[in-house]
């Protein structure tokens, strides 16, 4: 059973007035979103298969904010938390590379190998089962080998490209409000597994 996120864009029109929910959180499921946002699924996968190396979140959950419009909404049934916008658009490790690790086929890796592919097309964080054999992408490749785990670097932009995207069309719609009031757009949400 996978996570997903659950959650709005809020803002307010002046400080003293209350935030009014605008729409929903962009929100596909990527594990390097939710370990950016508040260390959900920080470095693992599906059945804890490690994934990627563990990051610094821009905050650990905070809890829902107090005030939050009685609108209905579903934000999960766990790590409940909010940020500012500017936090997310502001994280450092939008900059950073990312170190990912996962299991491909033989067929595949043979085909990374070939091509010069760093990042693979498809991979999972575990296989196994009868006759699965694992081996380090290190060593040597035995004729018995079904899979590879490889390991690959990546920009954490890229990694997380559809959230970033959104995040860049938040920042051209709404950075000028942002100059004015930095707290006048907030992220809330919450998972579920």
């Amino acid at each position: 059973m996978g996570t997903d996120i659950h959650g709005n864009l809020q803002q307010r029109w002046g400080k003293e007035r209350p935030y009014e929910t605008i729409g929903p959180i962009e929100d596909t499921r990527n594990y390097r979103v939710f370990a950016a946002l508040a260390g959900v699924r920080n470095w693992f996968g599906f059945a804890g298969c490690q994934t990627h190396e563990a990051m610094e979140p821009i905050s650990a959950p905070r809890g829902l904010p107090s005030g939050l419009p009685a609108d209905g909404e579903y934000y999960g049934d766990h790590s409940w938390s909010w940020l500012y916008l500017r936090e997310v658009i502001d994280w450092k490790g939008w900059g950073l590379s990312l170190h990912e690790t996962g299991i491909v086929s033989v067929a595949e890796y043979g085909n990374m190998r070939r091509d010069g592919i760093i990042v693979p097309k498809g991979w999972s964080g575990g296989v196994m089962g009868p006759g699965i054999v694992v081996v380090d992408e290190a060593e040597t490749i035995p004729p018995n080998a079904t899979h590879v785990q490889v390991q690959w670097e990546r920009p954490m932009r890229e990694a997380c490209k559809t959230f970033v995207l959104w995040l860049d069309y938040l920042k051209s719609a709404h950075g000028w409000r942002l100059e004015s009031d930095p707290d006048a757009l907030r992220l809330v949400f919450g998972f579920d597994s």
